[in-house]
């Protein structure tokens, strides 16, 4: 993996406060037999949006193949006595949903297009700071070597 430094980027951590949130699906209704599809998640995407690009600030877009490392951290309950400080949180929302809504949101922020990004690597944490934390590389192309 080589450094976003090779991108004309710095080595930045894009941190969004609050508890990670998934990705919902588009949601779609009917009046007077007209569909209307609509984002409930546009505002928070908006909000989301601002403050990626304030992090990013005048840096060039990331240019691909891309690995992201993303990690979420959610509170710690009062009522689990199991989920502790650094302890991997294993209920919803799924990781998978998690990793789609950064992808979204950086889309024509970080990067063109979330087609760029070739790998992932997500964890889902217990901490006292709920918060979303990643980390965009550059990988380096390895088409002439053999597996």
């Amino acid at each position: 993996m080589a450094s976003p430094d090779e991108n004309n980027c710095a080595t930045i951590t894009y941190v969004l406060e609050g508890d990670p949130v998934a990705l919902a699906r588009v949601r779609i209704s009917r009046t007077q037999g007209v569909f209307r599809v609509f984002d409930s998640q546009k505002e928070l995407k908006l909000i989301s949006q601002i403050t990626l690009r304030n992090q990013h600030g005048h840096r060039p877009l990331y240019k691909g193949p891309l690995h992201i490392d993303c990690d979420f951290y959610f509170h710690i309950p009062k009522t689990n006595k199991i989920a502790r400080l650094g302890y991997y949180h294993v209920y919803k929302p799924d990781v998978d949903n998690l990793c789609k809504m950064i992808l979204d949101i950086s889309n024509g922020i970080l990067f063109h297009d979330d087609s760029m990004v070739a790998e992932i690597t997500c964890r889902k944490l217990y901490d006292a700071k709920p918060r979303t934390e990643f980390r965009i590389y550059k990988l380096e192309n390895h088409e002439n070597k053999k597996a």
